[in-house]
């Protein structure tokens, strides 16, 4: 007589547990999305001997990304192309320096070591986009 009981109780523990955790589904929120920006140097405009460092924030969150400096024959073996690593969607504000050394760091690079610049390069990208964006740099 036992074992009929047990056994309904147990069916019956399973049967309640599964209509709790099918209630207790939530949907999941997926997010602003992420993408990457492509930064493109003519290599022409390379100089095997120098530095290239990217960074750039996001407008709308507190996101931002530093990538210590690449030498100038790693960018040119790349056809100019710097990829950025994963970021959020949304619009980002980026900068490019041309580094007579190596530098990584948070902060812009100091001015004795910069040769060339682009500033205020403003980039929008949506879910699982990339965008390419043209560098020219000037003094």
């Amino acid at each position: 007589m036992r074992r009929p009981i047990r056994s309904l109780l147990i069916a019956g523990c399973l049967i309640a547990m599964t209509l709790f955790l099918i209630g207790c589904e939530e949907e999941i929120d997926p997010g602003v999305g992420n993408g990457t920006i492509e930064f493109y140097i003519d290599p022409t405009d390379i100089n095997d001997s120098y530095h290239y460092f990217y960074m750039g924030d996001n407008v709308t969150d507190s996101t931002y990304f530093r990538a210590a400096s690449r030498e100038g024959q790693l960018i040119k073996q790349n056809l100019g192309i710097y990829e950025s690593p994963l970021l959020n969607a949304g619009t980002w504000e980026c900068e490019v320096y041309e580094l007579t050394q190596a530098y990584s760091g948070d902060d812009t690079p100091d001015s004795s070591i910069i040769v060339r610049s682009h500033l205020d390069i403003r980039v929008s990208f949506e879910r699982d986009e990339t965008k390419q964006v043209t560098v020219t740099l000037s003094l």
